[in-house]
């Protein structure tokens, strides 16, 4: 059965800022099937109330999400990819929604967060984003960043006019766009990749990738595959190398590894007169964190 490991630490914070969640949903019929869910939201630094931002943009997100995918049709819809992609775009357009309305309710001139979600299903894995907080997957020895920062600093990367050591210390660095409680324009970027059994996937807020470089993170995933950790020391040991590397954030890490479950045949049981017994929603694991700055994490 995929397996899902998170930890998280404040840093040289004062708060914490970081929400992150794993989601399993489990559905035994009309056949056996199962979403493993991500979601990390990470205060964008320097706007009032980023804690709250994070925590209710994931919450948010994560409500859409469960509501909406444990009444889906099966994977054998034609185009599945399509109608997966408008589930987790709604949901985040809904978190976003929902961090503007706080801000206005509030009468905070801004409140805002960046976040990364990542819906795996039927050996498919969606990822949309909005701001810096990262996607990754390994498999084959290789690891991938499926994201691509929304930063200022990262266009004039792709444009060629700074190098990634200097973009480090550039002041543009953390500026971001889109972004969570974004009053206008908000629109998630959203991609699609296959997954194998084996693969590991990885979310992460900033306060890892500003100091740890992805062949650093391989590094760590291929230390457990090679049984030297156990998965739910992967995720530490990653925290505890940003720390020591001198971050100077919060650091949460979201790691699964990818595992589908075998399908036994539908017992007669698993339907009442009025259909099939209610799913159970497994939240298992959540971590909250607290304030920061809107375009600026």
């Amino acid at each position: 059965m995929t397996q899902m490991a998170s930890h998280t630490d404040i840093g040289h914070r004062a708060n914490l800022e970081d929400t992150a969640r794993a989601i399993q949903l489990r559905r035994a019929v009309p056949r056996k099937t199962g979403v493993d869910i991500l979601l990390l939201a990470d205060s964008a630094g320097g706007h009032e109330c980023g804690e709250v931002a994070s925590a209710l943009g994931v919450d948010a997100a994560s409500s859409v999400l469960a509501a909406q995918l444990v009444t889906a049709p099966d994977e054998t819809v034609p185009d599945i990819s399509g109608s997966m992609t408008g589930v987790i775009e709604a949901a985040l357009g809904y978190a976003n929604e929902a961090v503007v309305e706080r801000a206005a309710a509030n009468e905070l001139s801004a409140m805002a967060s960046t976040v990364v979600c990542i819906v795996i299903r039927g050996g498919v894995l969606y990822v949309a984003w909005a701001g810096d907080s990262r996607g990754y997957l390994y498999g084959d020895g290789r690891l991938r960043r499926i994201t691509h920062d929304h930063s200022c600093v990262q266009r004039l990367i792709d444009l060629g006019l700074v190098s990634p050591a200097e973009a480090q210390s550039h002041p543009l660095s953390h500026i971001i766009d889109p972004y969570l409680g974004q009053p206008q324009g908000f629109a998630p970027e959203i991609g699609t990749y296959r997954i194998s059994p084996g693969n590991v996937v990885l979310a992460c807020s900033d306060g890892l990738t500003d100091v740890l470089s992805d062949d650093e993170i391989a590094a760590h995933i291929r230390f457990y595959q090679t049984g030297r950790c156990t998965f739910e020391e992967l995720p530490v040991r990653l925290v505890e190398a940003a720390l020591a590397a001198g971050t100077t954030d919060n650091v949460t890490v979201l790691c699964c590894e990818y595992e589908p479950e075998s399908v036994p045949p539908v017992h007669p049981t698993d339907v009442t007169l009025t259909g099939a017994y209610p799913v159970a929603l497994s939240e298992t694991f959540r971590t909250t964190k607290e304030v920061g700055h809107a375009a600026d994490t």
